[in-house]
């Protein structure tokens, strides 16, 4: 079934979206119990969404959701999102990862539609700065 996750990502996105690693990584995190992928089918059995959330600690990261839109009027993505969030309150997660939450002009337009999807679950927001610094190897100076 995660392959078959894998194919149906590729085919919504147009292309493939990461390295074949990093989908090994997805997997082996499900195989191992920390986190679900679900899938949701129509009648007929045709992939219509899938929603992944990799569990670590206390924390469900909302890893991945992909959903075929154009076979509906009204979002689908919203309902198996919400049924993630509370299965993994079911699997003890007190806290359930969105992940970024990009600003207008920070991110390309796909990037701020997601993440206006993505606000429309959270109870409240937390922001953090992020410091990134290049560090020079010890004993090199520049």
């Amino acid at each position: 079934m995660f392959n078959q996750y894998r194919t149906f990502h590729q085919r919504i996105a147009g292309l493939v979206t990461r390295p074949r690693k990093s989908w090994d990584i997805m997997f082996e995190a499900i195989a191992d119990g920390n986190g679900e992928l679900s899938l949701g089918r129509d009648s007929s059995g045709d992939l219509l969404s899938a929603t992944l959330v990799i569990d670590g600690g206390e924390v469900a990261q909302y890893s991945s959701g992909v959903y075929e839109r154009e076979r509906f009027d009204k979002p689908i993505g919203h309902w198996p999102l919400y049924d993630a969030i509370l299965r993994a309150k079911a699997r003890g997660r007190s806290v359930f990862e969105l992940g970024d939450i990009p600003a207008a002009g920070t991110a390309s337009d796909k990037e701020v539609s997601i993440g206006t999807f993505k606000r429309g679950f959270a109870s409240r927001l937390d922001f953090q700065l992020a410091w990134d610094m290049p560090l020079a190897k010890a004993g090199c100076s520049k």
